[in-house]
């Protein structure tokens, strides 16, 4: 009983820490990371190592963008894009429901050092490799296919930029599993 007193007064004195503005920021920063580590010890659940929350992740977002993706090929009405959208849309409900399901039986295992070096990474590399890739995109449409114009209306844009989104998201998980892959292998290399 003691202990669980004194473990339940360390996180309310981590919580007052990493909101008291009078420290610096760092030190706020190590109380918050103290605290998240403090909390998931706690929880009873079993953890769910930061790799699988990044697959979980990328479904829920490979899913995302099928839905949003779905409207831009509906325009192109033939009759097996209607057969396709369908598939996309029971695609994308049901991997969603079946990944929040599965994200609220476990814990989320805190991020360390090494893994929140390569999140940074693969959000720089999946920004570069968005923007060559809209660059491409636009050279193509317009030099190659020679359309004059692409029209984007106000609905087209709040799904373009949920595309966008969900496609950096999906990208930036595929390029941390790629990098926590190659970390993986050269410590096995040691």
């Amino acid at each position: 009983m003691a202990k669980k007193y004194e473990e339940s007064e360390k996180i309310k004195r981590l919580e007052r820490m990493s909101k008291d503005k009078s420290l610096s920021r760092k030190q706020r920063n190590e109380a918050l990371a103290e605290l998240k580590y403090e909390k998931f010890r706690d929880d009873p659940r079993p953890s769910l190592s930061v790799r699988k929350q990044i697959i979980s992740g990328n479904w829920l977002y490979a899913s995302c963008l099928a839905m949003f993706c779905n409207n831009f090929i509906l325009k192109y009405g033939k009759w097996y894009t209607f057969v396709i959208s369908g598939a996309l849309i029971l695609f994308g409900v049901i991997t969603i429901i079946l990944t929040i399901l599965k994200m609220d039986k476990y814990k989320n295992e805190p991020d360390d050092e090494l893994s929140t070096a390569n999140k940074n990474k693969a959000s720089r590399l999946a920004f570069i490799i968005l923007i060559i890739a809209a660059l491409a995109g636009g050279m193509i449409w317009f030099g190659i296919l020679r359309h004059d114009k692409l029209v984007i209306s106000r609905s087209n844009w709040t799904e373009l930029i949920c595309c966008i989104c969900f496609s950096f998201s999906l990208l930036q998980g595929l390029l941390f599993l790629h990098l926590e892959g190659n970390e993986e292998t050269s410590e096995e290399d040691e």
